[in-house]
């Protein structure tokens, strides 16, 4: 716990209490056990800016007990991603469908990105087209872009495309991936070598693409979309490492961005009902816990819209957006 304490016999704590009631409101207390955070109506009171916690036992200082609502974050989120440019990889389905869509309505320019471009090329639903279709109908701006990922003249061209038609990249979202659900002796060395172009290479790649405009605007905000896998020793093996090597590229670069102004994060999205999970996982998997692309969009759109490197290098987990983070 954060703060200092001192002991405060009851006889005083009744009296701050009683003091406080005139100059704000309380919230909660907790008279039984436990700490409870007490809050004055709104962030930011000049009547009394340090909240206070009250124990049984115990009076704690705490420099900012109140954390910004999911609302509050929203609300600020959205007038932060306005017209603000950013490149959604992997977003003609599945979590990059939703990003996209959901940066969109928060008024952002986003660029579709995805190597799928018409119906029946590819065994999953899903064209970067539609997706520019469904943000559009909503009064969105973007622009759908053909890419493949494993080829570094695709990757190179994107980036030109985007600085030809907007002169600027905010944000950059390395989602695009595949997965391999088999074991390393299972799998051969082919197979192998596209996941790691497709989720290792590509992403640094175009990291080193996008961060000389980002320096030269003295902004950005880069999210490298990871998973569970990256640390989960008893998950997907090959899987996991190209995740972990991502994870380790973030907040390398991260460090070196940091002066810059240019925030690099990696989230974790957790698990997703996707096309491809769909596509993938065998057909008696239990969904129920699963969440829909939309639920990624309040943790991934708070780090696109960061304007400084107050936070970055992080590795965060969408589940826990609210809660331990921001």
């Amino acid at each position: 716990m954060s703060g200092e304490t001192y002991p405060a016999p009851s006889h005083l704590v009744k009296e701050l209490m009683e003091m406080l009631q005139g100059s704000i409101s309380i919230n909660s207390i907790n008279r039984v056990g436990g700490w409870e955070p007490i809050c004055p109506e709104g962030r930011g009171e000049t009547q009394f800016p340090m909240g206070l916690v009250i124990h049984p036992s115990m009076v704690y200082l705490d420099p900012d007990p109140c954390p910004p609502t999911p609302d509050t974050l929203e609300q600020e989120t959205k007038v932060k991603l306005k017209d603000r440019v950013a490149i959604v990889t992997g977003s003609s389905r599945g979590i990059g469908k939703g990003l996209a869509i959901g940066f969109a309505k928060e008024g952002a320019k986003v660029v579709v990105m995805a190597r799928t471009d018409a119906p029946g090329r590819s065994r999953l639903p899903g064209t970067i087209h539609e997706t520019a279709e469904q943000i559009r109908a909503t009064g969105g701006e973007c622009l759908p872009i053909r890419c493949d990922l494993t080829s570094a003249e695709d990757r190179s061209a994107l980036i030109r495309q985007v600085i030809d038609a907007y002169d600027r990249i905010d944000v950059l979202v390395n989602n695009a991936a595949i997965i391999l659900h088999t074991n390393v002796a299972d799998t051969t060395v082919k197979r192998w070598g596209l996941m790691a172009e497709i989720n290792v290479r590509a992403p640094i790649e175009l990291c080193m693409l996008t961060i000389p405009h980002m320096m030269k605007q003295k902004s950005g905000s880069i999210i490298n979309v990871s998973s569970a896998a990256a640390h989960d020793v008893g998950a997907l093996t090959l899987y996991g490492a190209a995740d972990a090597a991502l994870d380790r590229f973030t907040q390398g670069l991260a460090r070196e961005m940091k002066d810059h102004n240019v925030a690099v994060n990696g989230l974790d999205p957790g698990q997703v009902k996707t096309e491809g999970a769909l596509f993938t996982y065998p057909e008696d998997t239990d969904w129920s816990s699963w969440k829909d692309p939309a639920a990624v969009v309040p943790s991934a759109a708070f780090l696109a819209a960061l304007s400084d490197t107050s936070f970055t290098g992080k590795i965060v987990q969408t589940d826990l957006f609210g809660k331990s983070w921001p």
